[in-house]
């Protein structure tokens, strides 16, 4: 890292960004795309256009294993509940996904921030933290601090339309807490939770 440089850091509740992280790959998975040209994906018409260009032209959308996987658990609350499953098999599943190196549920805030060191050494050059739940309000304050004007006009341009479950279970909770302690609640400084 260089000492003159400033960071803008974005956080996301780690049971949140699960959830959506678990969703996005489910979608991108079981997006139709039957009505798609290949050549002509965009942002509008598709939820990422090279990920589908990919799985258009290929057996998987991102790995036979990975898609296998979430097509298995289907929810993002089956899977952190089966993160203490009786069954060894369901158990071991569950846990070679949430270790799993593609996408997003085993990169979260921890992975991004060394689980914690990247703040701890460079906390001095962290010049603003914003929160995903509060992206517009705080967009506002960091266009301030970096004296740009802000932009508004535009709306959100990527969603997902699918109706996709986002509920988590008490178990699904406790299970999650434990499995991103040391990770991506010790990169917030927070013990279990905040």
């Amino acid at each position: 890292m260089h000492p003159d440089h400033r960071y803008i850091i974005w956080l996301r509740n780690p049971l949140s960004r699960f959830v959506s992280a678990f969703n996005f790959s489910y979608a991108l998975i079981n997006w139709d795309t039957s009505k798609l040209n290949v050549d002509e994906l965009t942002i509008e018409n598709s939820l990422a256009p090279a990920r589908m260009r990919y799985r258009m032209e290929h057996d998987h959308t991102f790995s036979a294993e990975y898609d296998e996987l979430i097509t298995y658990f289907e929810t993002p609350n089956r899977l952190a509940e089966s993160l203490s499953h009786d069954d060894p098999v369901i158990l071991e599943r569950a846990w070679r996904l949430m270790k799993h190196p593609l996408e997003h549920i085993s990169r979260g805030i921890g992975w991004y921030l060394d689980d914690g060191e990247f703040v701890s050494k460079h906390s001095d050059q962290i010049l603003f933290v914003g929160r995903v739940e509060t992206m517009k309000s705080d967009m506002a304050t960091l266009a301030r601090v970096v004296g740009i004007p802000l932009d508004v006009r535009g709306g959100q341009i990527r969603k997902n339309r699918m109706s996709l479950d986002t509920v988590l279970s008490h178990l699904a909770v406790g299970n999650l807490h434990r499995f991103y302690r040391a990770t991506d609640y010790r990169a917030w400084g927070c013990p279990v939770r905040c």
